[in-house]
């Protein structure tokens, strides 16, 4: 299979589309020293040079003096993989590529209550895995899961945690499980984060938690089984049509209306995000780094998400609210024309230096797309987050008139 969406200068190359490959790098920085801890050799040599030139891409060179002016940015880097950990204070979650076999996908069912350490009147989040285990008993479910489970069979490690499958006794059904142990999280506190926004939210087009456990020194969280894939599985493979992208946005922009309506970001919205059921409705999926904002707090300012997806605003730590997400799925959009975001041939440090110095991003020439989905990316990647339109506003594009009626028969 020759690889899809290359720029004209290396036509010539034939070779297969990756897959299977993931990123598993863990970034910190220790509080007390500043020192950043974890990084890959390759990247310390660079970090340790102070005086060489560090990157060097297109128009971006990124010397000593750029990295003493963005020090708060970049020195915040946390790089994870497939949304399955907690982000530090500031940063930055890497894009994964790597899907298990079955997406994963949570059920109505609530045993958990809504209330939000991190945002909702506590003067200080659980930060030990001591006091989050503390807390999460108080969340979750207090029976043992593993006396209901049976025939259970992994099916993805991700850098925090995994995903396998399981049959669940008591409801006669195939469940995933994903399995988190607390005290390795880099910030554990944030699980109690997706405890609360997956138990707050009820959508058809959002993943749906059955219950969550803590075990010994774990959480577990029992989820539905969806075996369509990720979006991203997709874009592996083929380019997507207008009336494909259409369907997919009408179904994302309502979940992204239904939780920005209660007051949820979810602040890692991507392909990898955006999963199917076996009859490809669409499931909007990974809320390990959303928060839920709240009249006391009504905006954040935390540094977190996947580079090439962050908006300008996240980008230079200013404050913002849900129209993060609408620059993400704007960005998403991108993604399904072009098989990739904007800037993804660079670096996370220099993507991010260039978000926050370019124009809103625009689909190449070499991909023609209509008028109608050309003002659609307009109206989500305006740089002034106060004129992006909102999900509701999205919904009624014309664009949008492209979906399927019955999004079931969408060709992907």
């Amino acid at each position: 299979m020759k690889l899809l969406w290359h720029s004209q200068k290396n036509k010539k190359v034939d070779i297969s589309a990756p897959f299977n490959f993931q990123h598993q790098i863990h970034v910190e920085v220790n509080d007390d020293t500043g020192e950043i801890c974890g990084l890959p050799r390759q990247w310390k040599s660079v970090f340790a040079s102070s005086k060489d030139q560090l990157y060097k891409r297109g128009r971006l060179i990124v010397t000593e003096p750029v990295l003493h002016r963005n020090l708060s940015s970049i020195t915040n880097l946390v790089l994870t993989s497939n949304g399955y950990t907690s982000p530090t204070r500031s940063q930055i979650v890497s894009h994964s590529r790597s899907q298990p076999e079955c997406a994963v996908l949570p059920s109505n069912s609530k045993h958990t209550n809504t209330s939000d350490p991190t945002a909702n009147g506590f003067k200080r989040a659980p930060v030990t895995p001591k006091e989050v285990r503390k807390h999460l008993l108080t969340i979750v479910n207090n029976t043992d899961p593993r006396n209901d489970l049976c025939n259970i069979k992994m099916l993805g490690r991700g850098s925090t945690g995994t995903v396998s499958h399981a049959y669940m006794s008591s409801k006669r059904r195939n469940v995933a499980v994903k399995r988190m142990v607390i005290k390795t999280q880099q910030r554990p506190e944030l699980l109690i984060n997706e405890v609360n926004v997956m138990n707050k939210c009820e959508h058809k087009n959002i993943v749906q938690m059955i219950s969550a456990h803590v075990v010994d020194e774990e959480l577990w969280i029992l989820m539905e089984v969806a075996t369509g894939g990720s979006l991203t599985s997709f874009l592996s493979q083929k380019r997507l049509t207008e009336v494909s992208i259409a369907t997919i946005s009408k179904q994302t922009l309502g979940a992204l209306s239904y939780l920005h309506g209660v007051g949820v970001i979810h602040r890692d919205l991507k392909s990898d995000s955006i999963l199917f059921t076996h009859d490809r409705i669409v499931k909007l999926s990974d809320f390990g780094f959303s928060c839920i904002l709240t009249k006391e707090v009504s905006r954040r300012k935390s540094l977190l998400g996947t580079p090439y997806w962050l908006a300008p605003e996240v980008a230079c730590r200013e404050e913002y609210n849900t129209a993060i997400d609408i620059w993400s799925y704007g960005i998403t959009v991108i993604e399904m024309v072009c098989g990739e975001p904007p800037f993804y041939e660079d670096e996370p440090v220099v993507a991010i230096q260039r978000i926050k110095s370019s124009s809103s991003p625009k689909i190449p020439d070499d991909f023609k797309i209509s008028e109608e989905l050309t003002d659609f990316l307009a109206q989500m990647l305006r740089i002034d987050p106060s004129q992006r339109w909102h999900a509701p506003q999205l919904l009624e594009h014309s664009f949008i008139e492209k979906a399927l009626q019955d999004p079931t028969q969408i060709e992907i």
